[in-house]
């Protein structure tokens, strides 16, 4: 932070406080966000047995070994890896898209596309999350299983589908509270900017 930083922050006790709010909740995103982390990494865990499994279950055809089910166990799991990294990927803002239209908008116009983007992922993910919740409801209920030889129920995937789902309309909804708040206090500290150069100025 420079000296004409501290002037305004000196004079203007409010944006002080706003940029210093601010700055922990950035340092602190790591810790607020271990939500959203803790399914990644449980993710990696399953790709790495996932990859060990199928390793094992093709050197088992080899040999005229066959292991019962491990396709089927094969096929949940990769379901399951997929929904527990998508949190963390909404957290970073790491989707795939194709700005093509981002080079024709003004700075503004764009925060405000942005914005509207994020709002309309929370519409899709509150409905989703609910679909999802539902879905692990009767399957609960009924009993309903897995296609296969093992007949494995179906609640334990889609309960975790239920839940990621949940995580990540949290998630998105805490990144637009960051975000408006971000902008929030950019505003403020450029209108206490333009506030001292005027009374410098005088």
């Amino acid at each position: 932070m420079n000296m004409r930083d501290e002037r305004h922050e000196a004079e203007n006790p409010n944006v002080a406080e706003e940029l210093g709010t601010l700055e922990v909740e950035e340092a602190d995103d790591s810790r607020v966000w271990t939500l959203a982390l803790v399914p990644e990494w449980l993710g990696a865990v399953v790709l790495m047995v996932l990859t060990m499994a199928i390793t094992v279950g093709v050197i088992a055809r080899l040999t005229g070994h066959a292991i019962t089910g491990i396709v089927e166990l094969a096929g949940a799991s990769m379901v399951v890896m997929v929904i527990l990294g998508t949190a963390a990927v909404a957290m970073r803002d790491g989707h795939v898209r194709l700005e093509v239209i981002d080079p024709l908008l003004t700075e503004k116009s764009l925060k405000v596309v942005n914005l509207f983007s994020l709002g309309v992922q929370i519409v899709v993910s509150a409905a989703l999350s609910w679909a999802c919740w539902l879905t692990f409801l009767k399957d609960v209920d009924r009993g309903t299983t897995l296609p296969g030889e093992l007949a494995f129920p179906r609640m334990y995937v889609s309960g975790v589908v239920a839940v990621c789902c949940i995580v990540l309309l949290l998630s998105l909804i805490r990144r637009l509270m960051t975000d408006v708040r971000r902008r929030h206090t950019s505003v403020l500290a450029k209108d206490a900017s333009a506030t001292t150069d005027v009374k410098g100025d005088a």
